[in-house]
């Protein structure tokens, strides 16, 4: 059975390119465009893996990644925070809200496909 990625991000575009840059990797992909609706999505399905947008509404990134290691069932779950890369990485924000890792937007199809590797190795 696939792993499920779920990526919680408004931006559409973010959401193909992830899309692109994993299909073929056997993964199935899910995606949400709010906090909210990314929480709800993710009580639903498990993911193995979410990548969270630090800015988006309804609850942003490390608002989400708090609420999933909150939740007993998803408190496990690898979540990696994504930021806008002409920022300073935001390391004390991932770091409190408990997240995996950070990813720079915008990111390398070859820098996704081998964080989510690492991430979801046995």
């Amino acid at each position: 059975m696939a792993k499920t990625i779920l990526v919680a991000d408004d931006s559409r575009t973010v959401q193909e390119v992830v899309r692109l840059a994993l299909q073929g990797e056997g993964y199935e992909l899910a995606a949400a465009s709010s906090g909210v609706a990314a929480l709800r999505l993710a009580q639903e399905l498990r993911p193995a893996l979410v990548l969270a947008d630090l800015r988006m509404p309804e609850g942003d990134g490390s608002w989400l990644i708090r609420q999933l290691r909150a939740d007993p069932g998803l408190a496990k779950v690898p979540a990696v925070l994504l930021h806008p890369g002409n920022e300073p990485a935001p390391e004390r924000l991932a770091t409190e809200s408990g997240a995996s890792g950070l990813l720079a937007k915008p990111f390398l199809s070859a820098e996704l496909t081998e964080l989510c590797r690492r991430l979801l190795q046995p």
